[in-house]
């Protein structure tokens, strides 16, 4: 990695090339050139002009700004400065390189070599004066043939001074349309306006270079996700209910451990078969410390520990079996969002070379720093072959408000919302098989608990006196009752609530449904709910 220690006016110098230098005839009398003294470069991008850049050139290589290249390039670019690496995922390949030479800091901006660029994506350059001509061969884009010759004029009008005369065959590249008039871009770097009727129609460079792009696994015709609550290796794997109607259960068997990438796990073999022999996909639940942001934001941006990591779960896979992993980190510190992002972009390579499914959770667009706006929804749902997004706990346990666990409404706009980053066929929505019970004595701060569906038909039937009524402001019903001097208030979460959230589903085409968790069930429930 290269750090500037002074100011540096970037001048490009560059192997002279077929087009050679900017040309000036002498005839007719008059001629203007645009490039007067100057420090930054202008891009042209595929004949596009883009904003004035600074570029830096260092031992006669160019550096390109970070900023331009995820933007324009490829924005699957992470950069690491603390381990010096830069990590690109293009062409369903990830390439991790030491930065040393490839990557410059310059007034605390980052600058990627270009010759790093180019041995990877389909990149060619010209030097033309003040400007810097990129043209990449995956993307298509518009130009012109001068038909005999035309003068290139700095206005809209022949008595405008000229700054090149163009031959037969030259090339130009629209810029826009005035009048009778083009404004265009020569291959000299010369941008100004020449008559139509010294051109030929518009033509178009098709792209060369077809990308391949990853490809997902897909979970098709398998709608019903579960986890399943296992916090330790259970004594008698056999008692252990196969819920008939989930066709992928995700058992929270596998824990980070410590920053440098240890795991724990409590994996059931014998549970694990069962499972398989009945036709379910097993996709263990992966989570972090919950509790513990700041051991995850040490594993997060260490390469190595990550590395250790996906290693150790991909082993494991081996050994057992599994399809896939279930990823579940929460409670990730905001400015570790690149770096999550970056995990996921590792994991999505080397499970997706083992052909594993990579299912990721996520929490809903536009909530809390740590627990839903960490989340790159838009690269996620690009990376992992499914999204999980835990559409419930719509309000906190205590506060001035109160209500479901997810209210139709809410769980609906929040949907909406993410199926504009993540597209609707790799979204799984989160369906809570819990429900809140509120303690209604303090309206300045209500107070709940939650309880599984088994826990909400005992209340129901030790509570004779309870009175069933609707919550007018989300249309759920509600149970009423009161205990040990306290007014409860129980939302229902029933067959009704649970069609209504399936029709959601159907109606937005979504994947499926993954349920938290099937632990809150009884065996048989979810038998009538196929949708």
């Amino acid at each position: 990695m290269k750090k500037a220690l002074y100011i540096i006016i970037p001048l490009l110098f560059i192997a002279s090339t077929a087009i050679g230098a900017a040309l000036y005839i002498t005839t007719p009398s008059k001629k203007f050139s645009p490039f007067e003294a100057g420090t930054d470069k202008l891009i042209v991008y595929n004949g596009m002009t883009i904003d004035s850049q600074v570029l830096i050139i260092d031992n006669d290589m160019l550096y390109l700004p970070y900023s331009f290249v995820v933007q324009y390039i490829e924005d699957d670019v992470f950069i690491d400065r603390e381990y010096g690496l830069i990590s690109v995922f293009f062409d369903a390949e990830l390439y991790t390189t030491d930065a040393d030479e490839d990557l410059y800091i310059f007034e605390d901006n980052e600058y990627i070599r270009f010759l790093y660029l180019s041995d990877i994506f389909p990149l060619e350059i010209i030097d033309a004066g003040q400007f810097v001509m990129i043209f990449d061969d995956r993307k298509s884009y518009d130009y012109v043939n001068v038909l005999e010759q035309g003068y290139i004029r700095h206005e809209d009008s022949i008595k405008s001074p000229y700054m090149e005369l163009m031959q037969a065959d030259d090339t130009l590249f629209l810029i826009s349309e005035k009048g009778d008039w083009y404004e265009v871009l020569s291959f000299n770097g010369n941008i100004g306006y020449i008559q139509k009727k010294e051109l030929s129609q518009t033509k178009i460079w098709e792209a060369v270079y077809i990308e391949t792009l990853r490809t997902d696994l897909s979970l098709f015709g398998r709608d019903s996700f579960g986890w399943q609550m296992m916090y330790s290796i259970p004594d008698d794997p056999e008692s252990l209910d196969i819920h008939d109607g989930i066709d992928v259960i995700s058992p929270t068997w596998i824990s980070l451990v410590n920053k440098t990438g240890q795991i724990t796990h409590r994996i059931s073999s014998e549970y694990t078969n069962r499972l398989k022999q009945a036709g379910i996909l097993v996709m263990p639940c992966v989570t972090n410390a919950f509790d513990d942001p700041g051991m995850t934001s040490d594993f997060l941006n260490d390469p190595n520990a990550r590395k250790t990591f996906i290693n150790s779960l991909l082993e494991l896979c081996d050994e057992y079996g599994f399809d896939g992993i279930n990823i579940d980190f929460e409670n990730i510190r905001f400015d570790n969002k690149n770096h999550l992002t970056q995990f996921i972009r590792e994991l999505s390579y080397y499970f997706g070379q083992k052909e594993l499914f990579l299912t990721v959770c996520t929490g809903v667009t536009g909530g809390s720093f740590n627990y839903s706006l960490v989340y790159d929804h838009k690269k996620i749902g690009q990376f992992a072959d499914y999204v999980m997004v835990m559409s419930y706990d719509e309000l906190p346990y205590t506060g001035r408000e109160y209500g479901p666990v997810a209210s139709m409404i809410w769980q609906e706009r929040k949907l909406l919302e993410l199926i504009e980053l993540v597209p609707p066929e790799k979204v799984y929505m989160g369906i809570p098989l819990y429900t809140r019970v509120w303690n209604m004595n303090n309206e300045d701060s209500y107070s709940s608990i939650p309880i599984s569906f088994i826990r909400q038909e005992e209340i129901i039937e030790e509570n004779e006196t309870g009175v069933f009524d609707i919550d007018e402001r989300n249309g759920q019903k509600t149970f009423g009752y009161y205990k040990n001097e306290t007014d409860y208030l129980m939302y229902i979460e029933d067959e009704f609530i649970m069609e209504q959230r399936w029709a959601l589903i159907k109606r937005l085409g979504l994947a499926g449904g993954a349920y938290w968790a099937v632990n809150y069930v009884r065996a048989d429930y979810f038998s009538n709910l196929r949708p």
